[in-house]
């Protein structure tokens, strides 16, 4: 059973895994998602012989909730300083697999830090911030209407999954209960709009 870490940061926690030996492979999770994401790549990367570290996000599992910022830069620094905690300098560079703001996460990483990192795959469709549209917008209200949040984003989730796996449904529980015990919801809207939050917001 792998035992979850945990890196301090000066702003939260991240929690993460760690497990197998060899060259480093970091693996990043969409924007509400969790690390288990990789429950079926991971084990298949470490009986090939790599290191996998799989984290969670801002906000997200059981990395801490409160943060003063989300989105792909912040969750860059984040990825930084879980590299050099990791001495990934010494141990060798790291592939960094990052699906949807992952994705993102990766390509900031490489370009601050390329003594870090080896490779990049990214399974996501863009890695900026795209143009607000009146439908985006429009969107973004209704997803923060309250109680509507969790039920919309949960109810999507199954049409990004053509051939669901036999697990799905309890992983879906876990996420589901995961963003009622953090009020995750919340962070999700923030990693889809990344802003900073201010005094008054």
């Amino acid at each position: 059973m792998t035992v979850t870490r945990y890196l301090d940061l000066p702003d939260g926690r991240l929690a993460y895994d760690d497990t197998g030996d060899g060259p480093l492979v970091v693996c990043v999770p969409a924007m509400f998602d969790l690390r288990s994401e990789y429950r079926f790549l991971a084990p298949r990367l470490v009986a090939a012989s790599y290191r996998v570290v799989t984290l969670d996000l801002r906000g997200m599992g059981e990395s801490s909730a409160e943060w003063p910022e989300y989105g792909s830069e912040p969750t860059g620094r984040d990825l930084l300083a879980l590299l050099r905690h990791l001495d990934a300098t010494t141990t060798g560079p790291a592939l960094i697999f990052g699906c949807s703001i992952g994705a993102a996460v990766a390509v900031h990483v490489a370009a601050s830090a390329p003594e870090l990192v080896r490779g990049i795959v990214m399974a996501g469709p863009f890695v900026r911030d795209a143009p607000t549209t009146l439908a985006t917008r429009l969107g973004g209200a209704v997803l923060r209407l309250p109680g509507l949040t969790r039920p919309l984003l949960l109810g999507y989730w199954p049409k990004w999954e053509p051939q669901p796996p036999a697990d799905l449904a309890e992983h879906l529980a876990r996420l589901k209960a995961n963003l009622r015990e953090h009020k995750g919801a919340a962070r999700v809207l923030h990693l889809l709009a990344p802003r900073r939050r201010g005094p008054a917001g």
